[in-house]
């Protein structure tokens, strides 16, 4: 299963990087794929109100996976990278270092996430 990976750099800069997650065959039509470090679970709610202070730069309360249920985001970075997630898309997220970090809003609606964080 592919995922975005949003990570700090050894440059200090935030970056985006397609990851491949090992995926199992376990019986026929059914495969799972792990997601290494996760360690519980929540959902949260936004709607395109929400959470004004996200659309300045800042980096991740904590490594952890963001499972987009419905809605839409769009996070960019300082080098003028962006990328939209919808239903069904993961982002990987690991920015949290000191780096430069990263911006996002909510739009076409409430967003629904699953947010799986990592140990």
């Amino acid at each position: 299963m592919r995922v975005t990976r949003l990570y700090t750099g050894d440059d200090g800069h935030s970056h985006f990087e397609e990851v491949d997650l090992p995926t199992e065959r376990v019986s026929d039509g059914v495969e799972v794929t792990p997601l290494p470090g996760a360690a519980g679970v929540f959902l949260r709610t936004l709607d395109e109100r929400s959470n004004p202070g996200s659309e300045q730069f800042h980096g991740a309360q904590r490594r952890q996976y963001a499972v987009m249920l419905s809605g839409h985001m769009e996070v960019w970075l300082r080098d003028g990278s962006r990328r939209v997630f919808g239903p069904g898309d993961i982002l990987m997220s690991e920015e949290v270092s000191d780096g430069e970090g990263h911006a996002a809003r909510t739009f076409l609606g409430p967003r629904v996430t699953l947010y799986v964080p990592m140990e």
